[in-house]
C-alpha cells in the first residue's frame, strides 16, 4: 500500500479497521435494490390483505398517531398475539388508545399486519408515521428497523448499512427471500464491534473474516446471487482484502468524518428519545398523582369515620357486669393479659431433623411462647402473621383485648385522642410503671402498620357469610363500600380484621362450600391480617387447617398482681358511684383467705367476685353460688330502684312456683318473690340454647316462651339482658336486638331450668352426639352440677357410653371431657358424687384436681391412664390406680419419680388386659425380675423413652410377647445382668440387687456357653424402632417375621450382624448414619431374601457388602444404592474394579473419592458372581494367602441355615425400623 503521508495510516491495525468501515459503506449500495424491491412487494401485499379484512378500499388517514392507535384485534375481540410472545407488550393495553376512525380502519388494520410480519412481533414505531402507511411503502418498511434516527429516511438509497441489515433481519417477508440469514447477523455483529472499538483497531485476520462475511451475504443463493448490483459490490469487496489496495488520505478522512457525523446523529436522536420518553412518563405521573391524591383524601375521610365510630360504640368497657350503664374508656380499665403462643414440637428436649424423628411424633408436646406486646402478637420471627386465633374460656378477656387493640389503633390515627391520652386518671397513673409505658408506646408503634382496622362482632352476624359482608353490614355506609373493596384489593397487608366471638356465631346451613373455606369459619377473600377470638371447644370443633392458622394464641387471664390492680381500678369507680370507701387490700385478703386466687385470673370472675364482696363483704365458694349471688344482687338493686311491692295474690303465685327453683335458691326472697320470671327466663334460655344456640334475640322471641314485655323490660333493667342497636347500611333506621350480658348467664339460667326438669338433661346429652359437642355445652353442665350434684353421675355415664361407641374421638377432646367432669365435681361441692360412681374412659392425671377426682371414679371403666410428670402420687392414689384392672393403655411419664420402678412393675403384673404401654425415664436395673411385663400379656404396642433395662428384660420384651407388633425404643440403655451370661461385662455392672453369689459357678457355666452368652432367642416383634440405644440386640438369634428393617444413628457390632444374617425373610434393608465396629469372617447383611439395600452415610468394611452380594439367593434381583459410604479396607476405585469383574453385577453411575463412594447403584441378578474367593485376597490388610474363601463360608454356614429354615414367603410385609 502506498504511503499516504499520515502517521495514523502507518498503523496496520488502524488501516484494517478503516478497510472494514469502507466495506460496510460499499455493502449498503449492494443491498439497496434488493431491499427496495421486496419492501414494495410487501407493501402491496399488506394493502391487499387489509382491504380484505376491512371489506373496503383503504384511504389515507389524517387523524391517527402511532401512540394512540388501538389494534384491530381489540376491536374484533380477538386474541392478543402478544400473549404468546414473552417480553412483548401489546398496544391494546395502552391507556387512551382508540380504533382508527377513518373508513376501513386502515391504521388499526395495518398495525396488526405490520406486527404479524415482524420476526419478534415487536416493531419499533418511532421512525414511522401511520398516516403514510396506505400510500408510502417506506413508512411501512421503517417499522422493522431496530434503532431510532431514521424518521427522515424516504427510501433504501438514503439508509446506511446498519438500517438495511436490521430491516432484512426483522422482516419475515424479506427473510423468505434469504437463504442464510446468519450471514446478515454476522455482518451486523461486525458493525457493532467496529463502532464500539475504543482504539479503532482491528487485526488482519478479523479484517479478512469480516469482509468475507459481507461477500458471503451478497452471494446468498436465493435472490441476491441474481442481483447484478450485489455481485458487482462483492467483486469490489474482494479487492479490498488484497495487498495492492490503496486507501488514500482523502478517503480515510471522509470515512472518519462520516462516522463521527453518524455517531453524533445517533447521540442527538437518543437524547430526543429520552426527552420524549421522560415527558410522557411525567404526564402519566401527573395524572396518577391527581388520581392518587383523591384516593388518599377519600381514605383519610374513611379512616376518620372509622375512628369516630369506634370511639362512640366500641372502645368502652363496663366497670362491672352488674352495672353495664357505668362504662369507661378501655384504656383506663385495661391491664395486661397473659398471652401464650402455642407451638407443637417433637420430644421434650430436642427436635431431630434427620430421619428417625418420626419415632417421637407419638409424644408431641406444646411449647408456649409468652407474648407481652402487640408486635409479638402480630409478628412471628420478624414476619407478618396473617391468621391469628385468640383462644380462651369465657370471661378471660377476649373481647377486652379486641377493644384495647381497637383503642390503640384509634389513638395512633386521632390527634385528639393522642393529646387526651396524656391525661391519665389517678388509678391509671398508679399502675402505669415505666415498663407499662414502654409497652404502650411499642403497641402504638405496632398498630401504625395497619392503616385500616375493621371490627366485626360475630354475635350480631346472622345472615352474612364472609367477613367482608359483615364489615359492610355492621360498619359501613353505602358510600364507603366501593372504597372498602378497593382498599382490600390494593393494600391488604395494611388492613386488620378483628372478628370477635366465633363461638357465638352459627354459620348458615345453605351457604356455599368450597375448598377455600372451612365449616364453622366465616369466609375471607383477601390477604388481610385477621384476628379471630373463640372458646377452646369451638376451636377444637372447627379444626382449621394448619395452613389456615399462622398463630394460635391462648389467653391465660391476668396475673394475681394485675388482678389486684384491676380490682383497685374497678373498686375506685364503685366507691365513687356508690359513696363508699372500701379498700382493695381487704378484698384481696378475703380472696387469699378463701383460696380463690385461681378464680380471679379471669377478669369476668374477678369483677363478679368484687361486686359480691362490695355488697355484703362475703364471698361464696363455687361458681354457681357466685353467679347466684350476683343475680340476687341484681334483683335486689332492681327492686330497690323500682320500689316494687308485690301484692298478696302475686305473692301466692310466686310461693307456689318457688318449689320448682333449685334448693339452694329457695332460701332467698329475691328468688322466691320473682320465681315465675326466673323460671320463664330459664325455660327461654334452655330452649333457645338447644334450638339455635344464639345470644341475640328479637323482642317477639321472648313472648313465645311465656315472658311478657314487662318481664323482658325488668330483666333489661336488672342488667341480665342488654338491648343494642345494630348498625346497618341505612343511616335513618336501626335494628333493635336483645342479648345476654354474657353467654355464661344464658348457661346459668338454662341450668336453672334443668335442675327442675331433670328429665330434660337427656335432651342435652342426646343432642351431644360425640364428646366434641358435649364440650360445647360444658357451661350448662357446670351450673347444673352446682344446682343438682346428682346429675354428675348421669353426665359421666353418657360420656362413657358415647365414647365407647365413637372411635373417632381424639385425645384433645377427651382432655376437654375430663376438664368438664372435674369442674362439674368441683361445682357439686360437699354434695359431690359417691366414691366409684363417676364413669370415665380415658383419665389423665396432670394436676391436683385430677387426683382429687380419683376416688370418685369407677376403676373398672377406665381403659386408658396417663400419669404425667406434674403430679405427686400418694398411697391412696396408688391404691385407686391398682384397682383399674381393665386398663388397655398405660402411659407413665416418670420425670419427677412419680411412681417408683418396683411399684410400676407390680402394677404391670396386674394389668393382664394391657395392649399399649408407654414409659418415660425409668431405671429398671435395680428390679430383680427378669421381665417387667405380665406373664400372660396381650401387648401389641410398647414405647420406652430414656429408660434403662437389663439384657434379660429387653430380650424378654422383644421375644416373649407373641402379640407384640410395634416396639419403639428411644434412647434406651441395656446392660448385662447376672442371668444373661455376658461374663466380660459382669464385673463392670454394680447393681445392689444383682450380687454374684457364686463366682465359680458362673465361670463354669460361662465356659460351657462357648460364645459368652447363656442363651439366644428368636425375635417375635413385627415392627421395631430404636434410636440411639445400646444392647438391644445382644441376645437376638434370628427372625422369621421381619421383611423390612431400617437402622439409623447406631454402631453395629458383630452380634447384630449375626442377627441380620439370620433374618430369613428380610427383603428391604436401609442403614443410615451407621458405623460398623468390626468385621468377622462370613458377616453378611443378607439372610437370603434381600431384594433392596440402601446405605446412606455408612462406615462399613467392603467385605460385608461382598458377602451380602454372594448371599443373594432370591429369584428377584438385589438392588443396592450407596450414598456417602466410607469403605474400610479398600478405596473406591479398586472397589469399582472388583465389582466390574463380577458376573451378574451391573453398576450404575459411580462417583467416588479415595475411600468414599459418593453415590452409585448396583443390581445383582440371582446367578452366582465371581466374587467368591476374591474377598480376602483383595483386602489390603490381609497377610494370609491361604484363607477360607467367602464361597466356603456360604456353603458351610449360610446354606444349611437357609435349608433348615426354608419357609414359604407370605404377601404380608413386616417393617422394622432401627434408629
Amino acid at each position: 500500500m502506498a504511503d499516504t503521508g499520515d502517521d495514523s495510516l502507518n498503523n496496520t491495525l488502524f488501516r484494517n479497521w478503516l478497510k472494514v468501515v469502507l466495506s460496510l459503506r460499499i455493502l449498503a449500495s449492494g443491498l439497496t435494490h434488493f431491499v427496495e424491491k421486496h419492501c414494495k412487494q410487501l407493501h402491496r401485499k399488506l394493502i391487499s390483505k387489509a382491504e380484505q379484512i376491512s371489506n373496503s378500499t383503504l384511504t389515507s388517514c389524517s387523524q391517527c398517531f402511532v401512540k394512540t392507535i388501538l389494534p384491530w384485534h381489540v376491536y374484533k375481540n380477538g386474541g392478543c398475539p402478544a400473549q404468546k410472545t414473552a417480553g412483548v407488550r401489546c398496544r391494546c393495553k395502552t391507556h387512551g388508545a382508540h380504533v382508527c376512525p377513518t373508513i376501513g380502519e386502515p391504521c388499526s388494520v395495518m398495525h396488526d399486519l405490520i406486527v404479524a410480519y415482524h420476526h419478534s412481533h415487536n416493531p419499533l414505531w418511532r421512525n414511522t408515521d401511520c398516516q403514510s402507511w396506505v400510500n408510502d411503502y417506506w413508512s411501512v418498511a421503517k417499522c422493522y428497523l431496530s434503532t431510532t434516527g431514521y424518521a427522515s429516511s424516504t427510501s433504501a438509497a438514503d439508509m446506511d448499512c446498519t438500517g438495511l441489515l436490521s430491516l432484512c433481519i426483522n422482516n419475515d417477508f424479506l427473510r423468505r427471500h434469504i437463504d442464510d440469514i446468519s450471514n446478515f447477523e454476522k455482518v451486523r455483529n461486525w458493525r457493532n464491534t467496529l463502532f464500539h472499538s475504543p482504539n479503532l483497531e482491528l487485526s488482519e485476520s478479523d479484517m479478512k473474516a469480516a469482509i468475507q462475511d459481507m461477500i458471503n451475504l451478497l452471494k446468498d443463493g436465493q435472490d441476491l446471487i441474481n442481483e447484478s448490483a450485489a455481485q458487482s459490490v462483492a467483486a469490489e469487496l474482494s479487492k479490498i482484502t488484497s495487498e495492492d489496495f490503496v486507501l488514500t488520505l482523502a478517503e480515510s478522512k471522509k470515512m472518519l468524518f462520516e462516522m463521527m457525523n453518524a455517531i453524533e446523529y445517533q447521540k442527538d436522536a437518543a437524547i430526543r428519545e429520552i426527552n420524549e420518553y421522560t415527558d410522557t412518563k411525567l404526564d402519566d405521573i401527573r395524572v396518577e398523582f391527581v388520581k392518587c391524591r383523591g384516593q388518599v383524601l377519600d381514605m383519610e375521610a374513611f379512616q376518620k369515620y372509622l375512628v369516630e365510630t369506634y370511639e362512640k360504640y366500641y372502645i368502652k368497657s363496663d366497670v362491672s357486669p352488674l352495672f353495664p350503664e357505668e362504662d369507661d374508656n378501655i384504656d383506663d380499665l385495661y391491664v395486661s393479659l397473659k398471652m401464650e403462643r402455642r407451638a407443637h414440637t417433637l420430644g421434650k428436649e430436642k427436635t431431630l431433623t434427620r430421619c428417625g424423628a418420626d419415632i417421637y411424633k407419638t409424644r408431641t408436646s406444646e411449647v408456649a411462647e409468652q407474648l407481652n406486646t402487640f408486635e409479638e402478637l402480630f409478628q412471628k420471627n420478624g414476619e407478618r402473621v396473617e391468621n391469628i386465633f385468640i383462644v380462651a374460656d369465657a370471661g378471660m378477656g377476649k373481647t377486652t383485648l379486641c377493644r384495647k387493640i381497637t383503642s390503640t389503633w384509634c389513638t395512633c390515627y386521632d390527634e385528639q385522642i393522642c393529646n387526651a391520652s396524656t391525661e391519665n386518671s389517678v388509678e391509671t397513673t398508679m399502675h402505669c410503671t415505666d415498663a407499662v409505658r414502654k409497652i404502650s408506646t411499642g403497641n402504638q408503634q405496632c398498630m401504625l402498620q395497619f392503616r385500616f382496622l375493621f371490627y366485626v362482632s360475630l354475635r350480631h352476624a346472622t345472615t352474612e357469610h364472609s367477613i367482608e359482608e359483615m364489615v359492610e353490614h355492621q360498619l359501613l355506609q353505602e358510600k364507603h363500600i366501593n372504597l372498602f373493596h378497593s382498599i382490600l384489593e390494593k393494600i391488604p397487608q395494611q388492613c386488620l380484621f378483628i372478628v370477635d366471638g366465633l363461638d357465638e356465631w352459627k354459620s348458615r346451613a345453605n351457604e356455599q362450600k368450597s375448598p377455600k373455606t372451612i365449616d364453622g369459619l366465616p369466609a375471607k377473600n383477601c390477604k388481610c391480617t385477621t384476628l379471630i377470638t373463640t372458646r377452646p371447644w369451638k376451636f377444637a370443633e372447627v379444626r382449621p387447617r394448619t395452613s389456615d392458622v399462622d398463630s394460635e394464641v391462648h389467653l391465660k387471664g391476668i396475673s394475681f398482681k394485675n388482678a389486684s390492680i384491676l380490682a383497685g381500678i374497678a373498686l375506685g369507680r364503685l366507691n365513687k358511684s356508690r359513696g363508699k370507701c372500701l379498700k382493695v387490700e381487704n378484698f384481696i385478703a378475703e380472696i387469699r383467705k378463701r383460696n380463690l386466687m385461681a378464680l380471679v385470673g379471669s377478669p369476668l370472675m374477678l369483677k363478679l367476685l368484687l361486686c359480691t364482696w362490695f355488697d355484703n363483704n362475703n364471698l361464696p365458694g363455687t361458681k354457681t353460688q357466685i353467679y347466684s349471688t350476683v343475680v340476687k344482687l341484681m334483683i335486689r338493686m332492681y327492686t330497690e330502684k323500682r320500689g316494687e311491692n308485690r301484692d298478696q295474690e302475686t305473692h301466692k303465685e310466686e310461693r307456689h312456683l318457688e318449689e320448682k327453683l333449685p334448693f339452694m335458691l329457695q332460701n332467698f326472697s329475691e328468688f322466691t318473690s320473682h320465681a315465675r320470671m326466673l323460671l320463664a327466663l330459664g325455660e327461654f334460655s334452655f330452649k333457645t340454647f338447644v334450638k339455635s344456640n344464639t345470644l341475640v334475640f328479637e323482642l317477639s322471641n321472648f313472648e313465645q316462651y311465656g315472658m311478657t314485655k314487662k318481664d323482658t323490660r325488668a330483666f333489661l333493667e336488672m342488667g341480665l339482658l342488654s338491648k343494642s342497636r345494630l348498625r346497618t347500611s341505612s343511616v335513618t333506621s336501626h335494628t333493635v336486638q336483645i342479648s345476654y350480658i354474657h353467654r355464661s348467664f344464658q348457661e346459668y339460667f338454662a341450668a336453672l331450668h334443668l335442675s327442675g326438669h331433670q328429665e330434660q338433661i337427656e335432651t342435652i346429652l342426646a343432642m351431644c352426639k360425640g364428646s366434641r359437642r358435649l364440650a360445647e355445652h360444658q357451661g350448662i353442665l357446670h351450673f347444673t352440677s352446682g344446682f343438682e350434684p346428682k346429675i354428675v353421675r348421669r353426665i359421666s355415664e353418657h360420656i362413657y357410653k358415647d365414647g365407647s361407641e365413637d372411635d373417632t374421638v381424639d385425645d384433645a377432646i377427651y382432655t376437654i371431657v375430663q376438664k368438664t367432669l372435674v369442674s362439674c365435681i368441683s361445682e357439686a361441692g360437699l354434695l359431690r358424687p359417691k366414691p366409684g360412681s363417676v364413669y370415665i374412659k380415658i383419665l389423665r392425671l396432670t394436676n391436683r384436681p385430677d387426683l382429687d377426682m380419683l376416688p370418685l371414679i369407677n376403676p373398672e371403666c377406665v381403659c386408658r391412664l396417663d400419669i404425667t410428670e406434674h403430679v405427686q402420687l400418694e398411697m391412696k392414689h396408688i391404691d385407686c390406680i391398682f384397682a383399674m384392672t381393665n386398663l388397655c393403655h398405660l402411659v407413665i411419664m416418670n420425670d419427677n419419680k412419680v411412681l417408683k420402678s418396683n411399684i410400676t412393675v407390680a402394677l404391670l403384673q396386674t394389668c393382664i388386659r394391657l395392649k399399649c404401654l408407654e414409659l418415660d425415664d425409668y431405671n429398671f436395673l435395680n428390679v430383680s425380675e427378669l421381665t417387667i411385663l405380665p406373664i400372660s400379656c396381650h401387648l401389641s404396642y410398647i414405647r420406652l423413652f430414656r429408660c434403662q433395662l437389663t439384657h434379660s428384660q429387653i430380650t424378654s420384651m422383644i421375644c416373649d410377647v407373641p402379640t407384640l407388633e410395634d416396639l419403639k425404643l428411644w434412647t434406651v440403655t441395656c446392660e448385662p445382668d447376672r442371668h444373661c451370661g455376658c461374663l466380660k461385662q459382669i464385673k463392670s455392672v454394680s447393681h445392689p440387687k444383682c450380687k454374684i453369689e457364686n463366682q465359680k459357678e458362673d465361670d463354669a457355666r460361662l465356659e460351657s456357653a462357648g460364645n459368652g452368652l447363656y442363651y439366644l432367642k428368636s425375635i417375635s416383634v413385627s415392627n421395631c424402632q430404636v434410636y440411639e440405644s445400646s444392647g438391644v440386640f445382644t441376645h437376638l438369634k434370628d427372625s422369621n417375621s421381619l421383611t423390612c428393617l431400617k437402622v439409623t444413628d447406631s454402631t453395629i457390632d458383630t452380634s447384630f450382624l449375626n442377627f441380620l444374617g439370620q433374618c430369613f425373610r428380610l427383603e428391604d434393608l436401609e442403614l443410615d448414619f451407621v458405623a460398623f465396629s468390626g468385621y468377622s469372617e462370613g458377616c453378611t447383611l443378607n439372610g437370603g431374601s434381600l431384594q433392596q439395600l440402601k446405605l446412606n452415610d455408612v462406615d462399613i468394611d467392603y467385605r460385608i457388602i461382598i458377602s451380602t452380594i454372594n448371599g443373594c439367593n432370591t429369584t428377584a434381583p438385589l438392588d443396592i444404592k450407596m450414598n456417602h459410604v466410607r469403605l474400610i479396607g479398600i478405596n473406591a476405585d479398586k472397589f469399582k474394579c472388583l465389582l466390574s469383574e463380577c458376573n451378574g453385577v451391573s453398576i450404575g453411575p459411580f462417583s467416588g473419592n479415595k475411600d468414599y463412594v459418593q453415590t452409585t447403584s448396583l443390581k445383582v441378578v440371582n446367578e452366582r458372581t465371581d466374587l467368591v474367593g476374591k474377598t480376602d485376597v483383595v483386602h489390603e490388610g490381609s497377610t494370609t494367602k491361604d484363607v477360607r474363601t467367602v464361597s466356603e463360608t456360604i456353603i458351610t454356614e449360610i446354606a444349611p441355615g437357609l435349608l433348615s429354615r426354608s419357609v414359604e414367603r407370605t404377601s404380608k410385609r413386616v417393617h422394622c425400623v432401627l434408629f
